[in-house]
């Protein structure tokens, strides 16, 4: 054992409610207060656990972040070459319409025979159109400003 020796991020309340020590008490671990003595394997799990706290934390923070910004008449669905619909497309399908249009846009590619401005910024409008078709609630979001768009801006109260 390792007699005295607690991990610093675990000093005081901190542990208190972590993902990391909620993670090991699920796995059946003994986490007691932080002067007890930990065992180097759950000091491992610790540190995957805060990983993976920080890797799904950031994709969650990625998802869940601030409104998609739409500039211009920007349409996924003619971005990416795909028919019209009020659903999601299927994954295999949208998956070959991003690859097709990302090796028809990708700046390394284009830029032969268009401005490598124009390309990059194709490539952001393919990347977009690729977010707003792979999630629902980014679809609505087009949708809602799509229609404010057509209608004039936002309407105001």
């Amino acid at each position: 054992g390792h007699p005295g020796w607690s991990p610093p991020a675990l000093a005081g309340d901190a542990w208190r409610g972590s993902l990391p020590v909620a993670l090991l008490l699920k796995l059946g671990k003994d986490m007691s207060p932080p002067s007890a003595e930990l065992h180097p394997r759950a000091v491992v799990v610790v540190i995957c656990a805060v990983f993976a706290n920080c890797l799904f934390g950031a994709i969650g923070a990625y998802t869940d972040a601030k409104p998609l910004t739409f500039k211009g008449d920007f349409n996924p669905f003619k971005v990416l070459e795909l028919p019209r619909s009020q659903s999601l497309p299927a994954s295999d399908v949208l998956k070959k319409a991003f690859k097709k249009a990302a090796l028809k846009w990708h700046p390394d590619r284009c830029k032969r025979t268009t401005p490598i401005e124009e390309c990059e910024a194709r490539m952001e409008e393919v990347k977009l159109a690729q977010d707003v078709l792979s999630d629902d609630r980014r679809l609505q979001q087009w949708e809602a400003w799509d229609e404010d768009r057509r209608n004039g801006g936002p309407k105001k109260d």
